[in-house]
């Protein structure tokens, strides 16, 4: 209908547009526009907009204006209704307080009632289930519930774990008598990603001492530290698989107590107080006396003349200087190869903790510093070699290049520390 209304209110703005062309009007002629008066008004309601009539009082042409919108229905409640249930819907009759028109307000379904119908609990074998049903319907809802954990006794060990290899044991669950297998390691074995602490340090600072790993000793079991566990069970005759276990520790210390306690100390050896000077080529390194030292905390590094340089080593540093004196003093060339190579290990290890203190004072300088930490990693590994060769020349350079390398390092970190 108001459709149809909307149309035919067109057809008259247009027919009346068309007489506003077709018909003269000397009013117009003159002055431009019709002579207006207002000859019908028609107030809005719920559904109609409010208008009104202008008409030439010259040549009679019409127009209609709108004046105001249609300003909608207030629907009032009636009182009559029906609820809503699970299954109809439900609807509210509602009156306009300004025209009368009367209409319908539907309500949507509304929720199911719900109440338990069976439930059962769950168990660590079998999963709960609730059946619940709706008051209003009867229609039925099925939901389950998760499995509970196991309550399991107590370890029974089926099988004891020996000094290198794992042991066996089984618990049982009491609900659903479920059984579960675990191996476990014995007392004492330390192994990769396993705890960290004193054990493992301990362990790594023995593997450095005899040469076979090349790292820090900071208590982390990782890839290096079983790498050279590995390699120790190898030179021992042991199943070389990276696991400390007892037996592998066993060997450690007595191999450790064998070759690095048990060294001779009465060999000749300079005297390491007052102060110990030594001489190699280019290169006089000077322990023993902080004489010449500004705080007695670092490393200092000078050159004096031409073909010279000095390095007067700090508390730490002086330590490997008599260790390093102690291995070349040695008459016997295994034994001082091997006790030149576990110096040089011992360099190497002071080295890369000076670079890794480098870093991390100097952060924005750490990819440069890393890149000089390789550098000096790929140099140490082309002298490997000369151990085999016991080049005892060659092993002192490499010796002393280490040395010299790890103050130098020292230095600049007590420089920066000023």
């Amino acid at each position: 209908m108001k459709k149809i209304i909307a149309i035919g209110f067109a057809l008259v703005l247009l027919l009346q547009a068309a007489a506003l062309a077709e018909i003269p009007c000397a009013y117009y002629s003159e002055h431009g526009d019709h002579d207006w008066e207002q000859v019908d008004v028609q107030m809005p309601t719920c559904t109609a907009d409010g208008q009104y009539t202008l008409k030439c009082k010259v040549c009679g042409v019409s127009k209609v204006e709108k004046s105001v919108e249609a300003y909608g229905h207030d629907w009032q409640p009636t009182g009559n209704s029906e609820p809503a249930t699970c299954v109809k819907e439900g609807w509210v009759e509602v009156r306009c307080e300004n025209c009368g028109a009367v209409s319908k307000m539907i309500l949507t379904l509304a929720a199911h009632q719900w109440a338990v119908k069976s439930e059962t609990k769950s168990t660590c074998a079998v999963k709960g289930v609730k059946v619940e049903e709706c008051t209003v319907c009867g229609k039925t809802r099925t939901t389950e519930s998760p499995l509970l954990p196991h309550v399991f006794n107590d370890w029974t060990v089926s099988r004891q774990p020996t000094d290198h290899s794992q042991g066996e044991r089984v618990r049982t669950c009491q609900v659903c008598y479920k059984s579960e297998t675990e191996y476990f390691y014995p007392d004492g074995t330390l192994v990769r990603g396993g705890p960290r602490g004193d054990a493992v340090k301990a362990l790594q600072t023995k593997l450095i001492a005899m040469g076979f790993l090349h790292d820090v000793a900071d208590g982390i079991f990782g890839k290096n530290t079983e790498q050279a566990v590995k390699q120790f069970q190898q030179a021992e005759g042991l199943s070389a698989d990276g696991i400390a276990w007892p037996q592998t520790l066993t060997a450690v210390n007595n191999r450790y107590q064998r070759t690095v306690l048990a060294a001779p100390t009465a060999t000749p050896q300079p005297t390491p107080v007052p102060q110990v000077n030594v001489t190699v080529p280019d290169v006089v390194v000077v322990s023993g006396s902080h004489a010449n030292m500004s705080d007695g905390e670092g490393c200092v590094y000078w050159a004096e003349g031409i073909g010279f340089e000095y390095v007067s080593c700090c508390e730490k540093h002086a330590a490997l200087v008599e260790k390093t004196l102690r291995a070349l003093a040695y008459t016997d060339a295994a034994q001082r190869a091997y006790m030149t190579k576990t110096s040089a290990n011992a360099w190497n290890s002071a080295l890369e903790a000076e670079y890794a203190a480098w870093a991390a004072e100097d952060p924005a300088n750490a990819a440069a510093i890393e890149a000089a930490r390789d550098a000096y990693r790929a140099l140490s590994e082309a002298h490997a070699p000369l151990f085999a060769a016991n080049a005892e020349d060659s092993v002192k350079w490499r010796l002393f290049t280490a040395m010299l390398e790890c103050t130098r390092l020292c230095a600049q970190l007590n420089e920066a520390g000023e």
